[in-house]
């Protein structure tokens, strides 16, 4: 991933992957100023996104583990 930080255009990012309800998040963190931003399916997302996917994912599995018991 060729990533600039959008607020200081640094290089030296944390980038984290992972897969929730089906979906690739990233999260990305400039390791120089600290700005954090975070992807779905390598689209800009906000993390109210990505609570929402999440909280989506954990009421799912849920239900999946009420099934097989």
């Amino acid at each position: 991933m060729d990533t600039v930080c959008p607020a200081c255009r640094e290089r030296d990012l944390v980038i984290i992957d992972l897969d929730v309800a089906r979906h690739a998040l990233t999260l990305i963190s400039c390791a120089a100023c600290g700005a954090k931003w975070w992807r779905r399916d390598g689209d800009a997302v906000t993390v109210d996104d990505v609570v929402s996917l999440v909280e989506e994912d954990a009421r799912s599995g849920r239900s999946r583990r009420r099934q097989r018991a």
